[in-house]
């Protein structure tokens, strides 16, 4: 079955259909268990030259890496290396702008000896959650808030930062 999951992937496009010939299909709940375990090896097979690059510390979920670097010259020469390692992986690279980096959907900032995070969203966030009007299970909505809320706690690591977010949440749910 898995052979028929990974190798026999059919897709249609308009009113042409076909094979994928590598990878999983889009969508599929075997991409990130695969990405998963490939990453596992694929660092396994390279993190001591990494490290000999300038990798100083290197954080992954499922195929979302957080590096960090001896210095800005070495990101160049590590993801030359990176992506010379597998023909069909491709890495990218974002710095950090003023001392911040979002990661997945959070702010990681780079203070003097240790690193805080906060809640990251994107430019293209609107604001709109589940109108609390709607004809929805108040369940929902509750658990929209308790959501939102534990999101925020689990986030921002500064005592600060998280009181910050939850007036900036009661914002945006009272407004919807």
């Amino acid at each position: 079955m898995l052979t028929i999951c990974t190798q026999e992937s059919h897709f249609q496009f308009g009113t042409k259909f076909y094979d994928q010939v590598d990878g999983v299909a889009m969508g599929s709940p075997l991409g990130p268990l695969f990405a998963n375990a490939f990453m596992t090896w694929f660092e396994g097979q390279n993190m001591h030259d990494l490290v000999k690059l300038g990798i100083k510390r290197w954080h992954r979920y499922v195929d979302d890496n957080f590096a960090v670097i001896k210095n800005r010259e070495s990101a160049v020469t590590i993801l030359e290396h990176l992506n010379k390692l597998h023909p069909n992986i491709k890495f990218t690279i974002e710095h950090e702008k003023s001392g911040r980096l979002n990661f997945l959907d959070t702010y990681v900032n780079r203070g003097v000896g240790k690193y805080t995070t906060s809640v990251y969203r994107k430019p293209t966030f609107t604001g709109v959650y589940l109108n609390w009007t709607s004809l929805t299970a108040i369940r929902y909505k509750l658990g929209l808030i308790r959501c939102l809320a534990e999101r925020t706690w689990k986030t921002c690591s500064e005592r600060e930062e998280r009181l910050r977010e939850i007036e900036r949440l009661k914002q945006l749910l009272y407004r919807n």
